[in-house]
């Protein structure tokens, strides 16, 4: 008569019992389990290491061990487990792929760049927003000034008219004084060197002035007083407008 008899006893390993695996859910803040034990169930507030806190829909706390299988969720046992903490923000990056400088935190003005006396000169105005777009970041990180000549024609006579060099001096002290018989953009380019191209010389103001630093603090007053001017209460408004045309009421 045969006999069947359970695994050997002497075996190794015999005798202990297998311990249970359960799926390990990290205990992100806001998952709703239960605890097992004592049938607990809440939202995840706060996991540390070793301990996660819930809260009951009574706004109850209780803080409970991360025991292996000491939480149901959806009716199953789950592990929870500490969330993987978040390393720190990639660098953000230009659109030419280089790491972008700091930003200035809210609320705080950052400090304009005196342009370089260096330029980037491109031939047409498709160049200079196509260079713009790409590296304008990296450009004004640096105070480097991208204009565009309008055909490269022009070329010879702007660089002869920046005349780059090491002792080169930025900006000029004041505008030059023109006669009232010429005309004040003709004699400014005569009197500064700049040749008979109007368009390319106020391309060069345009390109020296970044912020209101740059700026006379007369013009700077004049745009002020202008913009109160037109923003005060009343001004441009059509209702306004429309009260003041009404014929005076009869007495």
């Amino acid at each position: 008569m045969r006999r069947d008899y359970g695994p050997d006893v002497l075996a190794e390993g015999a005798g202990r019992r297998r311990r249970a695996e359960f799926p390990q859910v990290p205990a992100e803040r806001g998952l709703v389990v239960e605890e097992a034990g004592g049938g607990f169930c809440g939202a995840v507030v706060d996991c540390q290491k070793q301990v996660v806190t819930l809260e009951d829909r009574f706004g109850r706390q209780r803080v409970f061990p991360l025991s292996g299988g000491g939480f149901l969720l959806e009716g199953r046992p789950v592990t929870l487990i500490r969330p993987r903490q978040p390393g720190p923000p990639a660098p953000e990056r230009t659109a030419s792929g280089s790491v972008a400088a700091p930003r200035a935190a809210a609320g705080t003005a950052t400090r304009a760049r005196v342009a370089r006396a260096s330029r980037i000169y491109v031939e047409g105005r498709q160049d200079a927003d196509l260079v713009e777009k790409i590296w304008g970041d990296d450009l004004r990180e640096v105070g480097v000034v991208v204009e565009y000549l309008a055909g490269v024609d022009h070329l010879p006579s702007i660089v002869a008219g920046f005349a780059p060099g090491p002792a080169r001096s930025l900006g000029i002290g004041a505008w030059p004084a023109v006669p009232r018989e010429t005309p004040w953009k003709e004699g400014v380019m005569q009197a500064l060197g700049w040749g008979g191209d109007t368009a390319a010389g106020w391309r060069r103001v345009l390109s020296a002035a970044s912020s209101y630093a740059d700026l006379e603090p007369a013009l700077l007053g004049r745009v002020e007083e202008l913009i109160d001017f037109v923003t005060a209460p009343g001004t441009g408004d059509p209702a306004a407008a429309v009260e003041d045309r009404r014929p005076a009421a009869r007495p």
